[in-house]
Parts: C-alpha cells; sequence; structure tokens
C-alpha cells in the first residue's frame, strides 16, 4: 500500500526542519505512527496531527534532536496547509 500524501508531506518537513535523512524521517514517523496504532498508508489529518503533537515529540528527543516540540509545531502547521 502507497503512503498517504499527508504521510509524505509531514515527512518532507521532518526533513526539511531537521538534519534527518528521507529514510529516517520516514522512519521516525513510522514508528510514532505505528505507536499511535495508525498506518502511513491511511492515516488522516486528525490522526496524524495527534500523532505530531503526542509521538513525535518523544521519538524525535530519541534521536538527539533539540527543540522537539518547536519542529512539530512547524510540522502540524505545514500539514494545516495541506
Amino acid at each position: 500500500m502507497a503512503d498517504s500524501p499527508l504521510f509524505e508531506k509531514a515527512c518532507n518537513e521532518l526533513e526539511r526542519v531537521t538534519h534527518l535523512s528521507p529514510a529516517e524521517a520516514r522512519g521516525t514517523l513510522r514508528i510514532a505512527l505505528r505507536e499511535a496504532g495508525y498506518d502511513a498508508g491511511s492515516v488522516n489529518r486528525p490522526q496524524l496531527l495527534a500523532v505530531v503533537f503526542h509521538s513525535l515529540p518523544q521519538e524525535l528527543v530519541a534521536r538527539g534532536l533539540q527543540d522537539a516540540q518547536k519542529i512539530c509545531d512547524r510540522i502540524a502547521s505545514h500539514l494545516a496547509t495541506a
């Protein structure tokens, strides 16, 4: 199954605002989605935003990124225009 356009948009923004490679950004977001019980192929905007605010910050901190909440706020803002 192909990934949802929203997942792709979130991954692209995560790459843009961090030093993560494309594979690292996708993997990090996939882990956060999986922990919340969602799938990258079918995630919708409310689900993805919930993950960005609640699960993703922990994943970013685990990868040594500073300002995880600020990064997540930027991703959420980017998704709001999707």
